[in-house]
C-alpha cells in the first residue's frame, strides 16, 4: 500500500513539472488565435498580425465584396463536373473553411486599420481609457 502511495505522488510530481516545461507559443497555423486577440485589450498587435498570416499561409482567403461583384458564373468550382455524393461527403473543401472566417477577416482586416494609430513600438495597443485621454485632449 505504501508503495502505491509513493508511485502515485511520483507520478502526480512528474505530470506537474511536465505541464509547467511544456508551454509552448502557440501553433498559430491551426487555430484562429487572431480573433481572439482582436477583442483582447491587452493583445500585442504585432503578435497578432503574425497569427492572421500564419493562419491564413496555406489556405485560401476569402474573397471581399469587391472581388465577388461581375464574377458571376467565373467560380472554377461551378466549371468542374459534377462530383458524386460520397466524394463530396468525404473530401475537405477549402472554400468552405475560407467561407466560415469571411466576417472574421474583413473585421480584422478594419481592426488592424483602426488600431494602427494606437500601436507603441513594442507593439502593445493603448487601452482604451489611455485613447479617451487622447481624445480629450485633442478636442481641447
Amino acid at each position: 500500500m505504501r508503495y502505491l502511495f509513493v508511485f502515485l505522488v511520483l507520478l502526480l510530481l512528474n505530470s506537474s513539472t511536465q505541464a509547467q516545461t511544456s508551454k509552448k507559443s502557440p501553433d498559430y497555423s491551426r487555430h484562429p488565435y487572431w480573433i481572439e486577440m482582436m477583442d483582447d485589450t491587452l493583445s500585442n498587435y504585432f503578435t497578432a498580425i503574425h497569427a492572421y498570416d500564419e493562419f491564413w499561409k496555406n489556405r485560401e482567403k476569402p474573397l471581399e465584396e469587391e472581388e465577388t461583384m461581375g464574377m458571376k458564373g467565373a467560380s472554377k468550382k461551378e466549371e468542374k463536373e459534377k462530383v458524386s455524393w460520397l466524394k463530396r461527403l468525404f473530401v475537405r473543401d477549402p472554400e468552405k473553411e475560407a467561407r466560415k472566417y469571411t466576417y472574421q477577416c474583413k473585421r480584422f482586416e478594419h481592426w488592424k486599420i483602426m488600431m494602427q494609430p494606437f500601436v507603441q513600438v513594442d507593439g502593445r495597443i493603448l487601452y482604451p481609457s489611455e485613447r479617451l485621454e487622447i481624445w480629450k485632449n485633442a478636442r481641447q
